[in-house]
């Protein structure tokens, strides 16, 4: 019996693809616009992304050279959050990624 459940649990794994989901993408490098994610450990780049909020280049809509999110200029080492499409080869930058600290919340009763 223990035989058929692990072919189970094999076949199991093969059917279901891991999705990447939400996760922080950080910039790597400028020219091109390069953003890093990790999933499971592994570190991957996307250098062709979909700009969903406010990111510009200009007006040319091409992520090469320099890339600004509304006025500020994109520099290396900021952080994004980003959506990996159903296919985990396109990324979504949904907007820049900034913590909060010291915050806060309380709840009223």
């Amino acid at each position: 019996m223990d035989s058929y459940i692990e072919l189970a649990k094999e076949i199991h794994k093969r059917n279901n693809s891991a999705k990447i989901g939400i996760c922080v993408g950080e910039v790597i490098s400028r020219t091109p616009v390069t953003i890093r994610i990790y999933f499971s450990g592994v570190p991957l780049d996307f250098d062709e992304f979909f700009n969903v909020e406010g990111l510009v280049n200009g007006n040319t809509g091409v992520t090469t050279g320099d890339l600004y999110v509304k006025e500020y200029p994109i520099e290396i080492g900021d952080k994004f959050i980003c959506i990996a499409g159903n296919d985990n080869q396109s990324l979504y930058l949904l907007g820049r990624f900034e913590s909060i600290e010291k915050l806060f919340i309380y709840l009223e009763e």
